[in-house]
This record gives C-alpha cells, sequence and structure tokens, in this order.
C-alpha cells in the first residue's frame, strides 16, 4: 500500500511542476486532509470536464487528474490508478523515442547511392579503361567497326563480344531509385 501512495505523490509531484505556480499551490491545498469535500467537488468536475473533452476548454488531461483527487481517499481506486496510469507512462516514454528517433532520421538522411549511379560509374569505369587501352595500341578492346577499319580481322570480334557481353551481365538494371551497394569498381 505503502509503494502506490508513494506512486500516486510521484504523479502529483509531477503534475505540480509542470503546471503555474498557482495551481500548484491549489492542487497542494486539495491534497491536505481538512479539503476533502473541496477535493471531492473538484474531482467530480475534473472528471466531468474529461469526460466532456470535445468541447471547448475542457480537455482530456482533466480525466486523470480528476481520478487522482478522488484516489486520495477511495482507496481500492488506487492501486488500478497507478497501473493505468505507469502503463500510460511507459508508453508515452515509447512513442516520444520513436519519434525522435524518426525526427533525427529525417534530419540526417543516409543518401544511399542509387543503381542507376553505380550503372553510370561502370560506364565510366569502362570508359576509361577503353581510353587507356587504345592509347596502349590494344586492339582487344576496340569495336567492331574499328577492328573492321583497322584490319585487324574478326578473330578478337568473338573476344569483344564477350567482354561485352560479360559487361552487359555485371551492370544491373533495376526500378528508378532502388538503392544498391557499389562494390569495389577497380
Amino acid at each position: 500500500m505503502a509503494s502506490t501512495k508513494a506512486e500516486l505523490n510521484r504523479y502529483f509531484e509531477m503534475i505540480n511542476r509542470r503546471v503555474p505556480t498557482r495551481v500548484s499551490d491549489f492542487i497542494r491545498w486539495l491534497r491536505q486532509p481538512s479539503s476533502f469535500i473541496a477535493r471531492l467537488a473538484v474531482a467530480i468536475l475534473f472528471i466531468l470536464g474529461g469526460v466532456f473533452s470535445f468541447l471547448p476548454i475542457l480537455g482530456i488531461w482533466m480525466l486523470p487528474l480528476g481520478l487522482l483527487l478522488i484516489a486520495e481517499d477511495v482507496h481500492f481506486l488506487q492501486k488500478p490508478l497507478v497501473r493505468s496510469l505507469s502503463w500510460t507512462e511507459r508508453l508515452w516514454n515509447r512513442v516520444r523515442l520513436k519519434w525522435q528517433k524518426f525526427r533525427a532520421a529525417l534530419a540526417n538522411p543516409k543518401v544511399e547511392p542509387t543503381c542507376n549511379k553505380r550503372k553510370d560509374e561502370i560506364k565510366d569505369l569502362a570508359s576509361e579503361q577503353y581510353e587507356n587501352a587504345k592509347e596502349a595500341g590494344d586492339h582487344v578492346l576496340q569495336t567492331s567497326e574499328e577492328k573492321r577499319a583497322d584490319g585487324t580481322g574478326n578473330d578478337s570480334s568473338a573476344d569483344l563480344s564477350d567482354q561485352e557481353r560479360s559487361m552487359q551481365r555485371d551492370e544491373v538494371t533495376p526500378t528508378r531509385g532502388e538503392p544498391c551497394a557499389i562494390g569495389n569498381l577497380k
């Protein structure tokens, strides 16, 4: 019983820290044993205000405060009220933590490269390799038209088509914007 009373006191202190000083003083006065009738009347008004929270000025915040005030005197309400308030507090903390993580993720988005970017990088690398091989005089990387014009024959055209096919197999063509991992392209 002492732990539920301590929990009720903790919830009252939480409320007292969040409300203005005058309201906090009023709640402290209501909690005194001499103000039983006023506490009961205010608690019933708060509960009714919480029930009619859809009306302007009244709000759902009135319901737990009214139940806390009634639980001061009705001892069989204390344990279920403390259980429900602690459950609500845990739920609120989980929701708040998820919201903070969501906001942090929005503030610092991790930009994942898309496969279209990878495809462009592969093409750039292939064109660099082709230019380097062309400068070095390597005829293996020549296109079919260049080979015919050069007169090197069709012997290496099979190698070229195999290379082209392997490059085409390596290229990934997913839907636009789909994230993928970029491996080591060297």
